[in-house]
């Protein structure tokens, strides 16, 4: 098998068909440019951390940038939330009849305070486990979600409704905020 990525001949594939530098690097990526566009975390910003993938993946991303990483206290709670997380979430509030509209404009969706940071936000969670596994790391999260089941069904049949479904997420959040 050969990488999708860089086209070097590979024993094991991750991620679909990519190597283990090419699949680290895409995830880690796929988070700085989050962070970025976001603007999740500043310079001087304290940043308080209790999962030791956060802890690895943020060390990796934050390099030289003056930063105060502490495990507890004040500041900026990096939670290790997943697009898995996220898409549960919105079935709830999709499937028991609650108004959409009114819990993306109060948050209730991926519900969080301003000073917390999901940074696994655009990861699904197989591809998190993936990556932990790579990088000698333990990433153990209860998925047994009310809506897994539905949703990895929906994925053998329609590749991709993941990241659909957290695109679409976005953009219903994008055209409600543009109306307020």
């Amino acid at each position: 098998m050969i990488c999708g990525k860089c086209r070097q001949e590979i024993e094991q594939h991750y991620g679909g068909d990519f190597c283990k530098r090419c699949f680290c690097g895409i995830i880690e990526r796929r988070i700085r440019k989050r962070i970025r566009q976001e603007g999740l975390i500043a310079k001087n910003d304290c940043l308080i951390i209790d999962d030791d993938l956060c802890l690895h993946v943020i060390k990796d991303i934050v390099q030289g940038m003056p930063i105060l990483i502490k495990r507890s206290g004040r500041g900026k709670k990096v939670l290790p939330y997943t697009m898995d997380d996220e898409i549960n979430e919105f079935f709830g509030v999709l499937f028991n009849g609650k108004d959409i509209k009114n819990a993306l404009e109060n948050e209730k969706i991926g519900e969080n305070s301003k000073n917390d940071i999901k940074l696994f936000q655009n990861i699904t969670g197989k591809e998190l486990k993936e990556y932990a596994g790579i990088k000698g790391l333990n990433w153990e999260k209860d998925y047994n979600k009310p809506y897994k089941k539905i949703l990895d069904e929906l994925e053998k049949k329609h590749h991709e409704t993941r990241a659909s479904l957290y695109n679409s997420l976005n953009e219903l959040r994008r055209i409600l905020g543009q109306k307020n």
